[in-house]
């Protein structure tokens, strides 16, 4: 009888695990953007808030444990296209984030196969600053990821499609 409920116990737990990863991490109070070469914030380029199990994320999911935001969108990519996440304090409101800025902290590329991101830094070490756009190397449709985990880390992928 104690095995049983054993199982039973672990199994219960296992379910609640399971859909609190299953629900969408977003903020009540800010919304992300994927503005690709310079173009103005839209909602054509505002990102969807997702949650770690979705499977378009599955090949950057160890890195999002701590995922407290986690948003994406898919966008068709073309040669020489720079990149820049903004985050408002509200819908369509004052930009009070840039990924990558002096101001806003560095960000970890999680694919460098696919992302150029330049160094935290105001003097240019051949990588650029972070005063430059970052550059995506693909020319392809891809989901843009952006996530803010619960020490303050900001991660940022390109994943192909």
């Amino acid at each position: 009888m104690k095995k049983l409920l054993s199982v039973i116990m672990m199994l219960a737990l296992s379910l609640v695990l399971v859909s609190c990863k299953a629900k969408p991490l977003d903020s009540a109070t800010k919304s992300y953007y994927a503005v690709l070469n310079g173009a103005e914030i839209s909602d054509s380029n505002k990102m969807e808030a997702t949650y770690i199990n979705d499977k378009r994320v599955r090949s950057i999911r160890k890195y999002l444990k701590t995922a407290t935001y986690l948003y994406v969108i898919e966008v068709e990519v073309k040669e020489g296209d720079t990149l820049e996440v903004v985050r408002t304090t509200t819908e369509g409101g004052a930009v009070n984030f840039r990924a990558q800025d002096k101001l806003s902290g560095p960000v970890t590329n999680l694919t460098e196969a696919n992302l150029n991101v330049p160094e935290y830094t105001e003097f240019n070490n051949g990588n650029g600053t972070w005063a430059d756009l970052m550059k995506i190397k693909v020319t392809s449709k891809v989901l843009i990821v952006f996530a803010e985990l619960t020490q303050g880390a900001k991660n940022i992928a390109v994943i192909t499609l």
